[in-house]
């Protein structure tokens, strides 16, 4: 067995035993429409170069005397192709993505880690699914997938930057990282949980997530009115409206970050990078909402630069489960193949442990978030949600 790493840690560790101990799958499944003569060899061959050199794709996990170790699988991953029956429709295609993309692993060997599948639908037409689970990549390196693959089709030089072993080898968490999240989550109370009727919509037969539509267009305006981010305002208002629901004052979520601003050379590299961070909230009933986001905002930079502590260790170190978690995609730019039309980047609806999901979009919606959409309420105090 060629070994990689004993005793993996940070990003891996946490979701390797997500993987393992509960009864979800970790995927960052996305699609791309190919419109065009494509030439299937060039593809095969370009994905085939790009996981050579990309070791994290090649992981693959077993059980170690110090834990959880991570070495190369025998073979690699490549890119299957799939020709599909005539007269398909468009929704039974996605439930074939979805089947696909959500087979839980079992025993998470390198192929199940990736999954690269190209979708013949009809002549100049198919349906190219990137699938990389969490513990061997993040949001950034699926954006990153995509710009070697176009780069590599175009005949141009693939970028693939250093191989995220090498790069986080000596990579631990700093003792200020430590001791911030230890002391600024120093006796703060279990948030409540998620209120019950979204909860037990999970759990009835249909196990995709809630989806709630954002008018992107709202967001920006509420955003500039309080003179802080997008994100900011959107992680502000989803406390203040989970607080409400739950009869809350003091709340606690976890939101993504990049995970890489403390690691030299990782700008460019495939890998699991990402990190899970905590943010709180006190809501009191007369706080103006926009004195809320101002707090929200500084928390979330202050959050960010201690990112190198791994989440699994906070919630350990502390005890504090916050109640929910947002996730927040950036627009991905096109993908541009020689010959073919541009293809636009499409996240598969997760089948995994997020409670809501919250697309945005610059198209109003038919129905959408109150709090975003209702000027009233983004204006006023915290009982106004």
């Amino acid at each position: 067995m060629n070994i990689i790493a004993s005793d993996i840690k940070g990003n891996q560790e946490r979701y390797v035993h997500a993987e393992r101990f509960t009864q979800e799958t970790y995927p960052i499944p996305v699609t791309y429409r190919l419109k065009g003569p494509l030439d299937n060899s060039r593809l095969a061959e370009v994905i085939d170069r790009i996981v050579e050199n990309t070791p994290v794709l090649m992981t693959r996990f077993a059980t170690s005397e110090k834990g959880i170790a991570a070495h190369y699988a025998a073979t690699r991953p490549r890119l299957e192709v799939e020709e599909l029956p005539a007269g398909m429709t468009e929704d039974e295609i996605y439930a074939l993505v979805q089947t696909t993309v959500f087979q839980k692993p079992e025993d998470l060997t390198a192929h199940e880690m990736v999954r690269l599948k190209l979708y013949r639908i009809g002549p100049d037409d198919a349906l190219l699914l990137l699938s990389l689970h969490h513990a061997v990549s993040d949001g950034m390196s699926m954006g990153l997938l995509a710009q070697q693959i176009e780069a590599g089709y175009n005949g141009q030089d693939i970028d693939a930057g250093r191989d995220f072993y090498a790069v986080t080898a000596d990579q631990d968490p700093s003792e200020a990282s430590r001791s911030y999240w230890n002391e600024h989550l120093a006796g703060q109370e279990q948030p409540p949980k998620m209120p019950e009727d979204i909860a037990l919509s999970r759990e009835a037969s249909d196990p995709r997530p809630v989806i709630v539509p954002l008018d992107r267009a709202h967001l920006e305006r509420v955003a500039q009115a309080w003179n802080v981010t997008q994100f900011s305002a959107f992680a502000t208002l989803s406390q203040a409206v989970f607080a409400r629901a739950v009869g809350a004052e003091k709340m606690a979520l976890s939101f993504q970050s990049a995970g890489r601003r403390s690691i030299p050379n990782s700008a460019r590299s495939i890998g699991p990078f990402s990190n899970a961070l905590i943010l709180t909230a006190a809501l009191a009933p007369d706080t103006p909402l926009a004195v809320l986001a101002s707090e929200q905002q500084r928390r979330i930079r202050e959050a960010v630069r201690h990112e190198d502590y791994p989440y699994q260790s906070v919630v350990r170190d502390t005890g504090l489960q916050p109640s929910f978690g947002i996730n927040w995609f950036p627009a991905a730019a096109p993908i541009h193949l020689t010959g073919l039309a541009p293809a636009h980047r499409t996240l598969v609806d997760t089948r995994t442990n997020y409670d809501i999901d919250f697309p945005s979009s610059r198209v109003r919606p038919r129905w959408s978030w109150s709090p975003i959409t209702d000027p009233t309420c983004s204006a006023g105090p915290v009982s106004n949600m």
